[in-house]
């Protein structure tokens, strides 16, 4: 027979648990006599339901309450608790009488009497807040995750948290590599300290920082364009937490907006301008009979003999645009220039011509810097006015940790004019800054297609100093501030 009164007691004394528990943690707590086959709610465990007090009696009445496809697992649970006495903690939904769809965690533990298992109790929770913020953010996160776009977040001292597979791709970093890292392992070192400064006091005062063309360096130490933006991820106060960078990957249009420019000026200046002087002499030749027309004919073969040139330098970078591009593709630097500087001292034999391999490393060479070499050794050569004309071939790896190999190819001629320099440092032409030489741009595009990039620099006392700086190996993340 059941001791009603030790039950009574038993539930009154249990009562105020229920009370606390609800006014504490606003949880609501249940239990299931099993002698009895009943089963006690609070009253917050109702109002979680939106049913009226006192209408669950049994365990049925309970379950009917849960989501048809989490049903199965709650009874499963509780049938193994009343069986082999192990507690259980289970996130499920239910369903409210107006149809809506809440998610709760149920927690279950065996409940004792005189050291008899009397039955179940236990605690009910309504999550739904929880549970539709991680809902929201799994959704972000995968939208984030199957993005377009290279995406990186960090903390507000610049300390990497997450980045989404495109900005693994694009830096060529695995997300372990560069967590708890700083962006600078990046840095290409195309950018000065103003301009990491400018964009640090714009982040910082919780403005957007944006940028069309920032210039960065892979894991594998090519360079490669991003149009990026950086903002700032704010408390509702408005203290800074994190930042946010969303970068786009644009070196290939970069790349194509430069050829056709470039292309555009060069044809429109340099053939308009040829074809005037041989319409020009021309018009000469047919009002002149006299010895004046070899002059005029010496003149017209010389500008003939130019555009030749230009329409081959541009047959050539045709060549070069249509053939396909493998970043994979390595080779021996002294397996490249011995042959070329070999061609050159046969056909040039009064150039000093000479040649010093320090590191005969394996680089990244893409396609073309064979072409890019030649083109700045005929360069060189070529245009080399000097009585005694010197050029000089080198090859040499970067001092420090970074892994570069630099062709140097120097000379003692007239040099490279001031806005050509400028058009090939900066990578466009403008009004000021053009390059009227296809060569310089077919040296720019292929090494710059191979990860690496040109400097042009005055050499003592008079000449060049062309240096195609290539990468050969990886890159490692360090920590630091963004740009330090």
């Amino acid at each position: 027979m059941v001791d009603t009164n030790s039950q009574a007691r038993s539930i009154t004394n249990r009562d105020g648990v229920f009370e606390q528990v609800q006014e504490i943690a606003n949880i609501g707590g249940w239990e299931f006599d099993q002698q009895t086959n009943t089963v006690r709610w609070s009253e917050q465990l109702y109002r979680i339901h939106g049913i009226e007090q006192g209408s669950v009696e049994c365990v049925e009445d309970a379950l009917e309450w849960y989501h048809p496809d989490d049903r199965g697992q709650i009874e499963t649970a509780l049938d193994e608790l009343l069986t082999t006495e192990t507690g259980y903690d289970i996130e499920a939904r239910i369903r409210r009488p107006d149809g809506e769809r809440r998610w709760v965690r149920t927690r279950g533990e065996p409940w004792y009497d005189g050291g008899e298992l009397r039955g179940a109790h236990g605690t009910f929770q309504d999550i739904t807040d929880r549970k539709q913020r991680e809902q929201k953010l799994e959704l972000f996160r995968e939208a984030v995750d199957q993005a377009g776009h290279g995406v990186v977040i960090t903390d507000r001292e610049g300390d990497i948290e997450y980045a989404n597979p495109t900005y693994e791709e694009d830096t060529g970093y695995e997300l372990g590599e560069i967590l708890g890292k700083n962006p600078r392992f990046s840095k290409s070192g195309k950018h000065d300290a103003e301009f990491y400064e400018a964009m640090w006091e714009t982040i910082q005062s919780g403005e957007i920082w944006k940028t069309e063309n920032l210039i960065n360096r892979r894991k594998s130490g090519e360079l490669y364009h991003v149009d990026q933006t950086i903002a700032p991820i704010t408390t509702d106060n408005g203290e800074i937490t994190h930042f946010v960078g969303i970068e786009s990957e644009i070196t290939d249009l970069r790349l194509r907006e430069q050829r056709l420019d470039v292309l555009n000026r060069i044809l429109r200046h340099n053939l308009r301008n040829s074809m005037t002087v041989v319409q020009g002499h021309l018009s000469t030749i047919e009002s002149v009979a006299d010895d004046e027309v070899a002059t005029h004919v010496e003149t017209i073969n010389s500008r003939i003999e130019h555009l030749i040139s230009i329409s081959d330098k541009v047959s050539t970078l045709q060549s070069l645009f249509d053939s396909e591009f493998d970043p994979g593709t390595t080779c021996e630097i002294a397996s490249v220039i011995e042959p070329i500087t070999t061609e050159f001292a046969a056909e040039y034999p009064a150039v000093s011509l000479t040649t010093t391999i320090e590191a005969n490393v394996t680089v990244q060479c893409g396609h073309g810097i064979d072409t890019a070499i030649t083109e700045a050794l005929e360069n060189a050569i070529v245009h080399n006015t000097a009585d005694d004309p010197e050029v000089a071939v080198s090859v040499f790896q970067d001092d420090g940790d970074e892994p570069w190999v630099t062709v140097r190819i120097a000379d003692n001629g007239p040099g490279i004019p001031t806005h050509e320099k400028e058009a090939m440092e900066i990578g466009e032409e403008t009004a000021i800054t053009h390059a009227s030489s296809i060569g310089l741009w077919i040296i720019h595009w292929t090494v710059t297609a191979s990860g690496g990039d040109v400097t042009i620099t005055d050499n003592d006392p008079s000449g060049s100093i062309v240096d195609l700086r290539l990468p050969t190996g990886e890159q490692h993340p360090d920590s630091g501030a963004f740009g330090d």
